[in-house]
């Protein structure tokens, strides 16, 4: 797909012949089609951008100028490169589907959060310092906070977030809704609210539990991806998407 992405298929004139980035997504008529071509579309996307970062070629243009066995080298170049961002567990080769390759793109994007996390040092306190800023927790984190609170006895789940930092409360309610439901169906209680009249122990007793159910609820490849210590807006935002997350509400219409 690479060479045909900006070379166009090798068996058609020079005149007639029509690199395959040129298409327009309007030009398919039917779901699988439409949702396939958007798959090779992300994939030739990101290995694009992984041939300007890396200084391989000096422009996107460049790359429809170079014969086909230099275009090759590129990809060989720029596919290493993906898998590599995608962590020890990628099972992805050159031969890969194009479909499968884009699922891993997400995989890759979390993992480079969680390093720019770590450089960050984001993790020097879970306290509320600023009343109306909301924090960025991981999931374990937040779990208890928001239920029982902090030192202080305030849920989290009262918390007005200011502008800056409302799209990172909203994420993160929609994570610790989505556990909390889990731990309704499970059977660990009988309505969520009962959640807050738990004490610290228990809480996270049933967080450990809850969580391993929680993880099976996305799809493989992205699930192993998943645990504890993973920011919640992250996580909400990546992952719990309609494509990878099984109980999306739109992912069966």
């Amino acid at each position: 797909m690479w060479l045909l992405w900006f070379l166009g298929d090798p068996k058609k004139t020079a005149e007639s012949r029509r690199p395959y980035r040129t298409v327009d997504r309007k030009e398919f008529h039917d779901k699988q089609s439409t949702f396939r071509w958007g798959a090779i579309n992300q994939i030739m996307t990101k290995l694009t951008d992984l041939t300007l970062r890396h200084e391989l070629v000096p422009s996107v243009d460049a790359l429809g100028q170079l014969v086909e066995h230099a275009l090759a080298a590129v990809f060989e170049m720029a596919m290493h490169s993906f898998i590599q961002e995608c962590g020890p567990d990628c099972t992805l080769t050159e031969e890969s589907l194009c479909e499968e390759a884009a699922e891993w793109i997400v995989v890759a994007e979390i993992i480079a959060d969680e390093l720019e996390e770590e450089s960050m040092d984001t993790f020097a306190s879970i306290a509320m310092n600023e009343e109306s800023h909301f924090p960025s927790l991981s999931i374990r984190e937040l779990w208890p906070l928001w239920h029982i609170g902090d030192s202080d006895c305030t849920p989290y789940r009262f918390f007005v977030a200011d502008i800056s930092s409302q799209r990172t409360f909203n994420e993160s309610k929609r994570v610790m809704e989505a556990l909390s439901e889990v731990a309704v169906e499970e059977g660990f209680v009988s309505c969520a609210n009962e959640l807050a009249c738990m004490r610290r122990p228990a809480l996270m007793s049933i967080f450990e539990k809850i969580f391993l159910i929680f993880k099976n609820q996305f799809l493989p490849h992205c699930g192993r991806r998943i645990h504890p210590d993973l920011k919640c807006a992250g996580l909400s935002n990546k992952l719990m998407t309609r494509s990878i997350w099984k109980r999306h509400p739109k992912r069966d219409t």
